[in-house]
């Protein structure tokens, strides 16, 4: 009984610690600064691609530390050369969320404090934090 007892406390803290998280994440460079994404995910015209594009392009496997300086630091995957340079930043107006990096400006779908799903205009991405 004690057992039982002792995990309904450690899961009732686990899930208050989530939902508390949850609760105090917010869109903003604050949220993402200094944390490492990777993209888990690449819908086309509703179709998953992800295995297709990272196979035609392997710097799509890549991670990206989101620095707070503005600053991308990419970890290259095999077969990827570079590294690229990119400026990061969010952005929200008129109630809506933007992911901008270098000139390129997407709108976030989606966002949980873990991941984020963001749109050019034709392709659904999702960034999953590492």
């Amino acid at each position: 009984m004690k057992k039982l007892f002792a995990l309904l406390i450690i899961a009732t803290i686990a899930y208050s610690c989530k939902k508390d998280e949850a609760a105090t994440c917010t869109w903003q460079n604050s949220t993402l600064n200094d944390k490492t994404y990777k993209i888990t995910k690449i819908v086309t015209a509703g179709v998953d691609v992800t295995t297709i594009a990272q196979s035609a392009d392997p710097c799509l496997k890549n991670t990206w530390k989101l620095n707070a300086t503005g600053l991308v630091t990419e970890t290259l995957s095999a077969g990827c050369s570079g590294p690229s340079f990119l400026t990061w930043k969010t952005h929200t107006a008129s109630g809506k969320n933007y992911f901008i990096t270098g000139s390129d400006t997407s709108l976030v779908n989606s966002f949980d404090c873990n991941s984020f799903t963001a749109s050019d205009g034709t392709t659904l991405t999702t960034m999953t934090k590492q």
